[in-house]
């Protein structure tokens, strides 16, 4: 038997192992550049429950704000891509999220359904992937006062591309005018008004379109303007796309002027109004392949930031900046087993679900097998002309008219059975004559 003493040392020993795994694991998880200080290297992509075989079943994610880094958006889409038939089929949503208390309104509640002030997307440009993001501006024409003949009233806007390392790809900002909608194509990327953006062609993140007072950098105030709308379609060169309406992010303003006819909206956020904090307590997505199938690719897709609405130096406008939480999962299968998975921190992250349903980018779907062609070879007879068959004396159903070389075919066919046959008849006569 191992002593206490032993025992003791060895325990003491595994849990200074288990904890030193643990420290690295976690602190590998966040890329460098991400934030103000290096936490390592994150391995993108993995299932983020490697160890569950499950083809059915939910994700339940829980989310630890960090010190320092609180949230004003955490959110978080499901997407999965399979085989149906020899075609693929993909399906994209936003996860459901369990806001407790924090939900005050019906639009917080359902954000993809409602208009708002902020839109959240999505994107993807890496393997073969472009994203289309449409912006929509619901909201009635305006027209400022006192100008002869009408001077139409724009909307600023300030569009924020985010990549993967939680770092600024591009910012730029345009202008919509009332019942306008214009499409940003990622790969041939221009503004509604015209303007040319470098063309993003390589890599991940999410992009925030928020309405501001004016593109000049001192007027850059976020503004309180819940009548935008939108739309992701991300196609995929496995000829799959995936479809959803944008997060549509309320905004409300303290005092008077939640609903009011000018077009800033009667507040500028900071000041006289901010967005609605989205954090939720938890976070849900199901998951499933079709019958038949027995393995996907899917996209786990996690988004968090925060607002900074007077920017790093008072008077610069609105920021957003990185947010990081802790993200605690458990997987369920269709019996309601739970697994607990790695715990992971995320800015911004894509991910796997589990084992048999890995990241979009590692699964394969099925090709359908080619059919041989047949191709007939030279010495194949082509038809020829069919020949009358004579009448009158001597003619029969037997007669052969055809082409040279049908006739040779059709003669070869008639003798070569007679060959055993001759052969035969002259092995008897042989032996007739030696006796």
């Amino acid at each position: 038997m191992i002593s206490r003493l032993k025992f003791s040392t060895i325990a003491v020993i595994m849990l200074v192992l288990v904890a030193f795994g643990f420290q690295h694991r976690a602190i590998g998880q966040v890329p460098p550049g991400q934030l103000p200080f290096d936490l390592g290297i994150l391995e993108t992509g993995g299932p983020i429950c490697p160890l569950a075989p499950h083809t059915t079943g939910y994700l339940e994610f829980t989310g630890f704000q960090l010190p320092l880094f609180d949230t004003g958006l955490s959110a978080g889409l499901i997407g999965t891509v399979e085989n149906s038939g020899f075609e693929v089929v993909g399906g994209l949503d936003w996860m459901q999220a369990d806001l407790g208390e924090d939900a005050e309104t019906f639009e917080q509640l359902l954000p993809t359904y409602a208009v708002g002030t902020q839109l959240v997307s999505w994107y993807d440009q890496s393997d073969g992937r472009n994203t289309y993001i449409q912006v929509t501006n619901t909201r009635s024409k305006m027209y400022i006062p006192g100008f002869v003949p009408p001077a139409e009233q724009k909307l600023s806007v300030h569009v924020t591309v985010i990549g993967e390392n939680c770092l600024e790809v591009i910012n730029f900002c345009d202008e919509y005018t009332g019942w306008d909608t214009h499409e940003y194509d990622l790969g041939n990327f221009f503004a509604n008004n015209g303007d040319k953006i470098p063309d993003i062609l390589d890599g991940e993140g999410f992009v925030v379109v928020t309405p501001v007072v004016d593109c000049d950098k001192d007027e850059r105030q976020a503004v309180n303007y819940n009548f935008l709308s939108g739309q992701l379609v991300l196609h995929d060169s496995d000829d799959y796309l995936y479809g959803v309406n944008l997060y549509a992010r309320q905004s409300v303003c303290f005092g008077e002027g939640d609903e009011p006819d000018d077009l800033h909206g009667g507040c500028v956020l900071g000041d006289d109004g901010e967005f609605d904090t989205i954090d939720p307590d938890k976070l849900y997505g199901q998951f499933n392949v079709l019958p038949g199938n027995d393995t996907a690719g899917s996209d786990l897709v996690f988004i968090n930031f925060t607002d900074l609405y007077d920017g790093i130096v008072e008077g610069d406008g609105y920021l957003v900046l990185p947010g990081l939480v802790a993200l605690q999962t458990d997987i369920y299968d269709e019996f309601e087993f739970p697994l607990s998975c790695p715990l992971k921190f995320v800015c911004y992250g894509r991910f796997g679900i589990d084992a048999p349903i890995v990241p979009s980018g590692e699964f394969v779907p099925v090709t359908p097998t080619p059919t041989p062609t047949i191709t007939p070879s030279p010495g194949t007879p082509t038809p020829g002309t069919p020949t009358p068959t004579p009448t009158g004396g001597g003619s029969s159903s037997c007669s052969i008219a055809a082409s040279p070389v049908q006739l040779g075919t059709a003669l070869a066919n008639v003798l070569i059975p007679l060959v055993p046959v001759a052969f035969a008849f002259g092995v008897r006569a042989v032996r007739r004559r030696k006796k």
